[in-house]
């Protein structure tokens, strides 16, 4: 598990502070970019960007159904969180 997967999201101050601090929960918290929020070019190292209701090329994108915040963005942030962790560990 050598790879570091960082979340985005328009403002960097909920969708991608939530899903990382799911993931944080998980066996796969080692893979998450430790520094504080901050903007992806000045990120250093990089192997999966998760992109939550933007557009980054090459990122998993993740159009949520409802752009919240809201309980459904909370709980389809959740879903989603667990279901990449399971698949980073399993990788």
């Amino acid at each position: 598990m050598s790879q570091v997967v960082v979340f985005v999201c328009p403002h960097g101050a909920l969708k991608s502070v939530h899903a990382a601090a799911l993931v944080a929960g998980t066996a796969a918290a080692a893979l998450l970019e430790s520094g504080p929020p901050r903007g992806l070019s000045t990120v250093d190292s990089r192997d999966r960007v998760v992109a939550i209701d933007c557009e980054v090329p090459g990122a998993l994108s993740w159009q949520l159904a409802d752009p919240g915040p809201s309980e459904p963005m909370r709980d389809e942030i959740r879903s989603r969180a667990t279901a990449f962790a399971r698949e980073v560990i399993d990788d």
